[in-house]
């Protein structure tokens, strides 16, 4: 799995997650019950649409709505040198 798939997999379980219908779903139904549920699958279809349009929609009001020194100080408030000198 790619990193871009790992990042996709876990916006949309966060999703999920945040989900009452699913959350009541889990509590009423065993494991094995609420994965093949029909109403798991939906869910999710429409949990993916979703976080496709938000994820394409802040990418896009990142890049038109701030200049480049303000895009960079983002990154450099998080762990990414940090991260690319461990993966080094």
């Amino acid at each position: 799995m790619t990193a871009a798939t790992v990042s996709a997999v876990e916006s949309v379980m966060r999703k999920m997650l945040e989900s009452h219908d699913l959350r009541a779903q889990a509590r009423a139904n065993n494991k094995q019950d609420f994965f093949v549920g029909p109403d798991l699958w939906y869910a999710l279809q429409d949990i993916i649409l979703e976080t496709g349009d938000q994820q394409t929609k802040g990418i896009e009001r990142l890049a038109a709505d701030r200049s480049r020194q303000q895009i960079l100080d983002i990154f450099a408030m998080m762990p990414l040198w940090e991260t690319l000198r461990e993966l080094a």
